[in-house]
């Protein structure tokens, strides 16, 4: 029984692998999935680019705001020869929820009821080292079935304090005054 186990979990990971490697050849030249997600199975990437720039990002139903940084743009289309059905907007951005708040973050902001158009989520993660503002957005299809959509990742990091403000700063803002000693030299004024 061990054995028949360990042969159906090794046939399944050989697939999966097979998969994966398949879905990634059939990507834009240059594209791979951005290190913070995995892509939803079926889905290839198109186009994608990569620069510093700022973003858009609804925060509410009326309410944007705009955020720079790093920014990875991706556009996925489902791949027709798959053979299995298109997933809905709502399953495209609970997968990204459910990815993100796993690891700490937050759905920001949704709206899976729309028209194309209006299909949007913006998503926020935060580490150490950086954090990551995520949007779905430029969804294609017949807002029952998505056959592509965009995903831009932006990765603002954390700012490196190379200036450190003085003691003598320091004191003056907390206490209003400070006390100096100075030595003069002795029969002179000169500081």
């Amino acid at each position: 029984m061990k054995v028949i186990m360990k042969k159906c979990i090794s046939i399944l990971m050989i697939a999966l692998t097979v998969s994966i490697f398949a879905s990634a050849q059939n990507d834009a030249d240059g594209c791979k999935d951005h290190a913070l997600l995995t892509r939803l199975e079926n889905f290839n990437i198109s186009d994608c680019s990569e620069n510093y720039n700022e973003l858009q990002l609804r925060t509410s139903l009326g309410k944007t705001e705009t955020k720079e940084g790093n920014l990875y743009f991706y556009y996925y289309r489902y791949n027709f020869d798959a053979g299995v059905k298109m997933k809905s907007p709502l399953q495209i951005v609970k997968n990204y929820e459910n990815a993100v708040v796993k690891n700490g973050g937050q759905l920001v902001f949704k709206n899976t009821n729309g028209s194309e158009g209006d299909i949007e989520a913006t998503l926020y993660l935060s580490t150490k080292e950086k954090e990551y503002w995520i949007q779905l957005t430029k969804f294609a299809g017949n807002g029952i079935e998505v056959e592509a959509f965009g995903l831009n990742v932006l990765e603002i990091e954390s700012m490196k304090q190379e200036v450190v403000a003085c003691e003598m700063f320091e004191k003056i803002n907390k206490e209003g005054l400070i006390t100096l000693y100075i030595n003069f030299e002795t029969g002179k004024s000169d500081i």
